[in-house]
């Protein structure tokens, strides 16, 4: 993800939970902090796992078998109706959405690519982090309007975006899947994965579940927390990331190389766990990541940026777990950021010519020299709603078809959506069979 990372997360949140205030304070909605209700309804958060049998933090930590074809956990056992406050339930709800979904089937250029597609980078939005606040269930629930300052909309699951949406949006597109990025935060981690299982139950043929385990000022948690997070719905993730190495320049703020001790025993969970990786690396850490390569045969790392591009070949010659998500097309410049909207992204890739000579001089002899270590993503969601619009998708969609189109036939498939599969460890033809 480009332009704002997890470690920015953090400080937009203080913004959005002072938007809610005020939201909620122009509702007639009493300040939290005033009253004993509130004061008890933003315990972070009011969730009490302790008579449940799906929610076992405290437990030994048993890996769990890899699915080989999409992931749909089973539902969790019976369990009290009051577990999520009602604050927090209708937050849940409201963050999944209306399951309906018009469903138009995209017209494909029949000189185009035509197969089934994966995107392998696709950032879903979080849930807002700020203490439930009294009134809320009555009340506007967020202000948009008090997102101006940044710009265009910042995405929120369950204010302005929707997992029922993002799926509409999706298949509308003709995108058969997209390896997603889940946001888990410290303090909501509960709600954060119960959405992730719903998702699944709902959209278990489209997303590919990653946890996007972010910490306190930090990309990641470390291993002992993951495992918690993970043991939640054993089985439910399928990957661990997108973890940012890089360094986003803040004072405090220092790149991390994948052998860092931050990870220490992550990768061991991974693949425990069946866990593909995806970073996003800095710069100067080809060595760090080929001592991990080696370290960790058995796990897929997926990375993408523009700090690693040029050396991803070398690490591609020694190692066969190394992937790589081409997501700067569009003439190798990145569009989907806030700098955007709508209508000048769909205007700007709608001259494929000059744009596809350039691509293709960028990537395809390295995808062709490469087969089965590239695949297409967009890098998409995580900072615009725009970017979640049916026809921007339809317009990314395309140009991705118009460049594949490009390439070898007999490499097609591959970076299309067979090398993303078989980075998952999902059976190709069961996938297809399944779809």
């Amino acid at each position: 993800m480009r332009y704002l990372t997890n470690r920015n997360f953090a400080l937009l949140s203080v913004a959005f939970a002072t938007a809610i205030t005020v939201a909620c304070a122009e509702a007639g909605a009493t300040d939290p902090a005033s009253t004993e209700a509130a004061d008890s309804a933003s315990a972070s958060p009011a969730i009490d796992r302790s008579n449940t049998a799906d929610f076992q933090p405290e437990t030994t930590h048993t890996p769990s078998p890899r699915p080989t074809s999409a992931a749909t956990p089973p539902p969790p056992p019976d369990r009290p109706r009051d577990v999520f406050a009602d604050v927090w339930k209708k937050r849940i709800e409201r963050a999944m959405g209306d399951e309906s979904c018009t469903e138009s089937p995209h017209q494909l250029n029949p000189n185009f690519y035509t197969g089934p597609l994966i995107d392998t980078h696709y950032h879903v939005p979080h849930l807002p982090d700020s203490q439930p606040l009294q009134g809320e269930l009555s009340s506007p629930y967020l202000d948009v309007a008090n997102l101006e300052r940044f710009n265009h909309e910042f995405p929120l699951l369950g204010v302005n975006m929707s997992a029922a949406e993002i799926a509409c949006s999706l298949r509308n597109e003709g995108t058969d899947g997209a390896f997603a990025f889940f946001p888990v935060f410290p303090q909501i981690a509960d709600q954060s994965i119960e959405v992730v299982r719903l998702s699944m139950n709902q959209y278990g043929d489209i997303f590919f579940p990653f946890i996007n385990a972010g910490g306190a000022g930090t990309p990641t948690v470390e291993n002992e927390e993951l495992k918690v997070r993970l043991d939640f719905y054993p089985g439910l993730f399928e990957g661990y990331g997108e973890i940012p190495l890089y360094s986003a320049g803040g004072p405090d703020d220092e790149a991390l190389p994948p052998d860092s001790a931050v990870f220490d025993g992550i990768f061991d969970t991974a693949s425990s766990e069946g866990l593909a990786v995806y970073f996003h690396p800095g710069v100067d850490q080809i060595d760090s990541f080929s001592q991990v390569l080696s370290a960790y045969p058995d796990v897929s790392f997926i990375v993408h940026g523009e700090q690693i591009e040029n050396e991803i070949t070398q690490l591609m010659a020694l190692h066969d777990n190394i992937y790589f998500t081409v997501d700067t097309l569009y003439g190798d410049q990145y569009l989907l950021h806030q700098g955007e909207n709508a209508e000048s992204f769909v205007e700007k890739v709608s001259d494929y010519g000059p744009l596809l000579e350039k691509d293709l001089g960028t990537w395809k002899e390295a995808i062709e020299t490469y087969p089965d270590q590239f695949f297409w993503g967009t890098d998409r969601g995580g900072i615009a709603v725009w970017t979640f619009d049916i026809d921007v998708g339809r317009a990314i969609s395309d140009y991705a078809r118009a460049f594949i189109a490009e390439l070898d036939p007999a490499v097609q498939d591959r970076f299309a959506y067979e090398n993303a599969l078989r980075a998952m460890n999902r059976d190709v033809d069961e996938w297809l069979a399944a779809r």
